[in-house]
């Protein structure tokens, strides 16, 4: 019965997603937003809400193991699996964009995440590793500005797009809605059946989010409006 609710909360967050997107896609285009605005913000950050959902209920029951497990395990998930196949079936080459500003970024991401994440270890700083509300902060202040970054990169090469037709407006609402309460849901549902199995099978929660926590999510981000 755990493996079915496990698969039901994992749909929920799927469907949770695609209806948040789509709907907010949709109030965008109505707004006149822009196609590179709804790129960079609704759709990156709505295909993450799964991602951002789990590690949340992680955290808030006290389970650190599903909260971090599940992003660095679908970072490597991204870079090894899903690179790993991409390439395997079609070769993927390196845009100068990728070498000089992508994979940078990257790197300079994962380091920041390292030093503040172990800073007692590596620095003999604070009594213990982990990530305090000012790193949070922090690593806020750092996103904003990538964003901003961003939106000035993309100003200059931006190219718009007719885009999907949006739907009416009362639609919609009604699937942001409905994506949220599937995320939410969904989402502590997924949490709470995958540490239930990971106990039933003798194995971590760490274990476990850093496989099928992370694998869901990994699969969830590539998906779009």
């Amino acid at each position: 019965m755990t493996v079915i609710w496990l698969l039901v909360g994992l749909g929920l967050i799927v469907l949770g997603a695609d209806w948040l997107v789509e709907g907010a896609s949709s109030i965008a285009r109505k707004a006149g937003v822009s196609e590179f605005v709804i790129g960079l913000t609704i759709v990156g950050f709505g295909t993450s809400c799964p991602e951002l959902v789990v590690s949340l209920t992680g955290a808030w029951e006290g389970n650190a193991d599903v909260a971090v497990g599940n992003v660095l395990g679908s970072n490597i998930f991204n870079v090894l699996f899903i690179l790993g196949l991409t390439a395997l079936l079609i070769p993927v080459s390196m845009t100068a964009d990728n070498r000089k500003r992508d994979i940078p970024e990257t790197l300079l991401v994962t380091m920041l995440f390292l030093g503040f994440g172990m800073c007692h270890s590596l620095f003999d700083i604070g009594e213990a590793d982990g990530l305090s509300r000012l790193d949070g902060v922090l690593f806020l202040i750092a996103f904003a500005l990538y964003i901003y970054a961003s939106f000035r990169r993309g100003e200059s090469s931006e190219e718009e797009s007719a885009g999907s037709k949006p739907r009416k407006l009362w639609l919609s609402i009604l699937l942001v809605l409905a994506g949220l309460a599937g995320l939410i849901f969904g989402g502590n549902l997924f949490v709470d059946s995958a540490t239930d199995l990971a106990r039933m099978l003798g194995v971590s929660d760490k274990f476990i989010a850093v496989t099928i926590l992370a694998g869901e999510s990994g699969l969830t981000a590539g998906r779009g409006p």
